[in-house]
């Protein structure tokens, strides 16, 4: 959703409350079908969803907005991964590329993400622009994993995902 497609930053600020430490918008205002306070939104695929003069605005996009005083031009990426939580320190710009990096990815048969069995020991690779990118065969699966720590946060930066 372009900037043009948004109401306006003091529109959204006249129809809800935000709380930047708990993430929660509740109305601000009573309208049709809703009470005022009533958290605002619906869920739909892990995101909070509002609608906002006909049309719907996710919920983080709107927080953000609110915060700061003005709508984020590309992604926004909860930090988390929880995409339920919009606390504003949870929340951070990003490229589509940074928000596709921080998300869950299979860990398949070895429990580490990037790390697989090999007939020689424990193959690592990392996914870069797209393309698979061979880091080598290491006989434990710690090296294997370490190696895959040291290339995410040298090509994933900040958005390497946490707990990973």
């Amino acid at each position: 959703m372009s900037s043009n497609d948004h109401p306006s930053v003091e529109r959204v600020r006249e129809l809800f409350s935000y709380e930047p430490e708990t993430g929660l918008i509740t109305w601000a205002k009573r309208r049709f079908g809703v009470k005022f306070g009533s958290e605002a939104g619906t869920e739909h695929n892990g995101y909070k969803r509002v609608k906002v003069d006909s049309k719907l605005i996710l919920a983080h996009r709107i927080a953000w907005a609110m915060h700061y005083g003005a709508w984020p031009e590309g992604d926004l990426d909860h930090i988390n991964r929880n995409r339920s939580d919009n606390r504003i320190t949870n929340l951070r710009e990003a490229s589509r590329s940074g928000n596709m990096i921080n998300r869950a990815y299979p860990k398949g048969v070895s429990g580490v993400t990037g790390v697989s069995r090999h007939k020689c020991g424990w193959q690592a690779s990392i996914r870069v622009n797209g393309r698979s990118v061979y880091l080598g065969i290491f006989k434990t699966i710690e090296d294997a994993a370490s190696v895959r720590a040291a290339a995410e946060r040298k090509e994933y930066g900040q958005f390497v995902p946490k707990g990973e």
